[in-house]
């Protein structure tokens, strides 16, 4: 009997999982990648007899193989009438992993969000193994059973080029962290967007409990499609109209100074649940709701000692708002995981006590970055560019009257940066775009900042 035939398509990281997972199973495996791969990677399919094939075979892989399992990267809009045929990682996982999912999705901060719950889970002595868009991959979770065995729980950062595939996913804890314009280079507008996010909540049960941003509820009308038990959240206390939008089996938390209050539907009751601490001062605030709602809903499936936020010791993350360096009364802010006009507002606002010189950069993937320069304008003292869209975001500047200077290199940007200020200053790099081109990611292009800053402060020392 011949075995089917399974398409991998692109050998990165997601690529590589799925084949190591399919070598267990009874399928015929080819992979096509559009790069030339490595002596070890074409030894390692030769010797478990994978094809292997070029991007210039593309069509004949797509007609040949009966289901394609494409990494998450790979723009599909050109392919639809092999939808049918189309795989993911994350459906894969529905039917295997029998243990409790946390799914987290969102336009910014959901990598902080998902370290520190990570972190605190492990506090409470839960085995939780976190991966998805985070860096491991969700095949490696389900290789091997024993290991299965011992985790308890299963967190997973999830982006919107993973959920879009899903026919079948439904997380027991889906989280939701907000909504801004992102990846529209990828996604044909602002709408298709949202309804890749929206898979995340779509397939949920009447036992499953999903946490989302109070601000989408109109777009995500009419809320009797969703099964499961919603928590919105709010920032601060929302109007009794935005209420009353809600079903009376749904729930409100809301932040009010340092405390977390909760509204029910069903009774019209509103109680306080928490206070929030934020004394080490690089965590949004917005970010810790989301994490105390987060601890509250999970309590529904652990007996959970009562998490304190304010004794657990959260690490600083790299390239997040991360205070690097001081040189000569100048403090230099890593924030090179902003990706997005958002993350660049919220960063701004919150180092906004001080002068700010911040950089700009990045590919800005079809978001449009004027109204960006315009809600920053109040809190920068000058804007410096720099990469491939350097002279479009200083012609943005000039056009709101921002000073702006911009150069081709980072180091370059850096280097001016620290030249123009002066003691009390602050160099945020927090660019509001991909490092896509320039940099591989974004951490190579955090470390490349954070380099270029040690120089300049060895020099200083001389």
């Amino acid at each position: 009997m011949n075995k089917k035939r399974i398409g991998i398509w692109g050998f990165g990281k997601v690529g590589k999982s799925a084949v190591s997972y399919f070598l267990h199973k009874n399928y015929a495996i080819e992979v096509l990648d559009k790069r030339e791969l490595t002596a070890q990677e074409k030894m390692f399919l030769e010797k478990h007899n994978i094809a292997y094939r070029r991007q210039k075979n593309l069509e004949q892989f797509l007609q040949r193989n009966y289901i394609i399992l494409p990494s998450p990267g790979i723009d599909l809009r050109n392919f639809q009438r092999y939808e049918q045929k189309f795989i993911c990682e994350l459906d894969i996982l529905q039917k295997e992993f029998c243990k409790p999912i946390i799914g987290i999705t969102g336009s910014v901060g959901k990598t902080t969000i998902t370290n520190i719950v990570d972190q605190t889970l492990q506090s409470q002595s839960i085995n939780v193994w976190t991966g998805g868009n985070i860096g491991t991959p969700m095949l490696n979770l389900i290789k091997e059973k024993d290991y299965v065995d011992n985790i308890d729980i299963a967190l997973l950062e999830l982006s919107s080029f993973q959920l879009d595939l899903c026919k079948i996913f439904c997380p027991d804890i889906a989280v939701w962290t907000n909504f801004f314009p992102n990846h529209l280079d990828r996604h044909t507008n602002l709408d298709a967007y949202f309804q890749a996010k929206k898979k995340l909540i779509i397939n949920q049960n009447k036992n499953q409990y999903a946490l989302l941003p109070i601000e989408i509820i109109d777009t995500l009308q009419p809320l009797e499609q969703y099964k499961s038990k919603i928590y919105f959240f709010s920032n601060k206390r929302p109007t009794d109209n935005l209420i009353k939008k809600l079903r009376t089996k749904d729930q409100l938390l809301y932040a009010q100074k340092n405390k977390i209050f909760k509204i029910s539907r069903h009774d019209n009751t509103e109680t306080e649940i928490a206070t929030i601490d934020n004394s080490d001062n690089f965590i949004f605030q917005e970010n810790l709701l989301i994490i105390y709602s987060i601890f509250y809903i999970i309590k529904k499936y652990y007996e959970l000692s009562e998490t304190n936020l304010q004794k657990l010791k959260l690490q600083q993350l790299e390239h997040r708002l991360e205070k690097f360096c001081t040189i000569n009364g100048i403090v230099f802010y890593n924030d090179s995981k902003s990706t997005t006009p958002a993350s660049t507002i919220a960063a701004v606002k919150k180092l906004s006590d001080k002068p700010i010189i911040l950089l700009l950069g990045g590919l800005s993937k079809g978001v449009d970055r004027s109204p960006l320069i315009k809600k920053i304008k109040p809190y920068v003292k000058r804007i410096v560019s720099f990469g491939k869209e350097s002279e479009i975001l200083k012609k943005l500047c000039n056009n709101e009257n921002i000073p702006c200077s911009s150069f081709k290199k980072l180091q370059q940007a850096v280097i001016y940066s620290f030249t123009y200020a002066v003691t009390g200053d602050q160099i945020l790099l927090s660019p509001s775009g991909s490092s896509f081109d320039l940099f591989e990611n974004y951490i190579l292009r955090g470390n490349h900042f954070k380099q270029v800053v040690r120089q300049i402060k060895e020099l200083q020392l001389r």
